[in-house]
């Protein structure tokens, strides 16, 4: 009877409390969901650990199927590592870039510092009239083979999209 009380009465009084602070669940959520994904971090990797980047791309597509390379960045007190995004995230992750644009074939998200040591991982070589002019403060389309690719920054971030040029558009030079 006492564990039923306590796993209905503190989520209770943590619930009234915040909302009487004018806290409110949003913020208290976030919250405890963001500790948490640190805790699993630090676990995993070590103390005060930090994604600084992910990369995703496609592989092995099919007309009907695709397989996704997916990996990220992690830093701590220590290290920096790679390691593999789970296959759930990674699906997750790549069907929310989708909706923005379902050409999407290649994404690199990273922290704007760490940007020339990660963005040399993935993309090198370079064709040399873009190598010349590519760096963490580079804003603007260019081409990779088949693929037409756009760098922007957002909130301290460096994001690189590649996309399948669509082959009903004509293109002049």
């Amino acid at each position: 009877m006492v564990s039923v009380l306590k796993k209905v009465a503190i989520p209770f009084a943590v619930t009234a409390a915040s909302s009487s602070l004018g806290v409110g669940g949003y913020g208290i959520t976030t919250y405890l969901n963001e500790a948490a994904e640190q805790k699993q971090l630090d676990e995993k990797y070590g103390e005060n650990s930090k994604i600084f980047a992910s990369y995703i791309k496609k592989t092995e597509e099919t007309d009907s199927n695709y397989k996704l390379l997916c990996q990220k960045w992690i830093t701590n007190i220590n290290s920096e590592k790679m390691d593999v995004i789970p296959e759930i995230e990674c699906n997750n992750k790549f069907q929310e870039l989708l909706k923005e644009n379902r050409q999407l074939e290649e994404w690199l998200e990273t922290d704007y510092n760490k940007f020339d040591g990660v963005f040399g991982q993935y993309f090198d070589p370079l064709p040399e009239d873009i190598e010349q002019t590519m760096n963490k403060d580079y804003e603007g389309n260019w081409k990779r083979n088949n693929l037409t690719c756009n760098n922007k920054k957002n909130s301290g971030k460096v994001i690189v999209a590649c996309f399948k040029e669509d082959p009903r558009i004509a293109t002049t030079t």
